[in-house]
């Protein structure tokens, strides 16, 4: 899978107000996750659409390793989402909400000191009856599959659907100055009425790129 330019933007408050001040940009990271995973902390691999992508996951997710970065005043992701099969969006307990999060951590001992970057909630069905936050943060509310780029089948409980994966290019910028980071993915998914939580509801992720700004 190639990486798409036109990529759904992001962009979080303190790089709106800054953004004039940034002056250049530095890939420090690219990987579509066909062979390399050595970066990768609790890196699981699956085939989507023919590709590799890392995944899928189910309240679980992976840790991207970064040391000695150059001098920079903000980081930029980069990357490509699926979400699979019956996610419930802000659906109030006890089968939801579903919640998706990148956080960043200078300390890999100690995740619990990690501030969330981006957490927001997706929703795979039609009905407004349970939106999503994407691609806001919780607890904002859109329709359902707002911002997917397109669609592909499910994976298991909704293998059968054409539509039961959504698709989605996410770009998102924060500031950022140490010269370490740890960054986490994960999830938070509620699926009490299943005998197989992981089959309901699960994630992908590929093309991750990490940028960095001066």
């Amino acid at each position: 899978m190639k990486f798409s330019l036109t990529i759904l933007l992001l962009v979080i408050i303190p790089f709106i107000a800054c953004q004039e001040e940034i002056e250049g940009n530095m890939v420090i990271y690219a990987n579509d996750f066909e062979e390399d995973t050595s970066s990768i902390v609790g890196a699981e691999q699956t085939q989507i659409d023919e590709n590799t992508v890392l995944g899928a996951f189910h309240n679980d997710g992976f840790r991207l390793d970064l040391t000695d970065l150059p001098d920079h005043q903000y980081i930029q992701l980069n990357f490509r989402l699926f979400i699979h099969d019956s996610w419930d969006g802000n659906l109030a307990g006890p089968n939801g909400p579903d919640l998706w999060s990148v956080r960043i951590s200078d300390n890999e001992k100690n995740p619990n000191n990690r501030d969330a970057i981006f957490r927001t909630t997706f929703s795979n069905f039609t009905s407004i009856v349970r939106p999503q936050s994407f691609p806001n943060d919780f607890p904002y509310f859109n329709i359902p599959k707002t911002g997917s780029i397109e669609s592909s089948t499910g994976i298991c409980v909704n293998a059968a659907d054409p539509t039961g994966t959504a698709i989605y290019d996410v770009e998102r910028i924060f500031r950022h100055t140490d010269n370490t980071a740890y960054i986490f993915f994960s999830d938070e998914l509620k699926q009490t009425n299943s005998e197989d939580p992981g089959c309901d509801e699960s994630w992908s992720l590929d093309d991750l790129t990490i940028t960095i700004w001066n």
